[in-house]
């Protein structure tokens, strides 16, 4: 009888557990429109995301050819005679440098946004840290594609003319 009365008791117990829990369900029912409003925030952040990725991939397969130009240029510049263009590929190693740089931020920036994403969260401080981070890697593409006009440009003088490179650049 003892038993009964307890096995009453626990059974009544999970009735009550039961009970509270779908009503706190009940309570937290979230809005269709609202699951769906967020939902599309999320697919366009992945999309951003996306981008900034491709965008990062195109970056980094630039830099890795200018790397390339800049060895070339380097094993040319031990050849020549000329005193001044060393200083030229010392710019253009310099910038590409800062490119790399630049380019691992935005990838690390790319990083923090995908993981947020994942997360669930849409923090305007992140899209905006890397929309920031993204103009900075476009202002060093601008900068590396003026350095590599320049070694251009101080490569064909010294070759066509003889003459020392010019002074002042682009």
């Amino acid at each position: 009888m003892g038993q009964i009365e307890e096995l009453q008791g626990r059974i009544a117990t999970a009735l009550d557990r039961i009970s509270q829990g779908l009503d706190l369900q009940a309570n937290t029912q979230v809005d269709a429109d609202e699951v769906e409003t967020l939902q599309q925030a999320l697919d366009d952040e992945r999309i951003t995301a996306q981008q900034l990725e491709e965008r990062n991939k195109a970056l980094n397969d630039k830099i890795a050819a200018l790397e390339a130009d800049l060895a070339d240029a380097q094993a040319q510049a031990s050849q020549a005679a000329d005193a001044g263009f060393p200083d030229v590929l010392e710019q253009f190693g310099a910038t590409v440098a800062e490119v790399r740089q630049i380019s691992q931020a935005t990838r690390d920036e790319n990083q923090t946004l995908r993981d947020a994403v994942a997360a669930g969260s849409s923090e305007t401080d992140l899209i905006n840290s890397s929309m920031t981070t993204e103009l900075s890697s476009l202002r060093a593409d601008r900068a590396l594609d003026r350095a590599e006009l320049q070694a251009i440009l101080e490569t064909l003088e010294a070759a066509l003319g003889g003459s020392q490179p010019a002074e002042g650049g682009l």
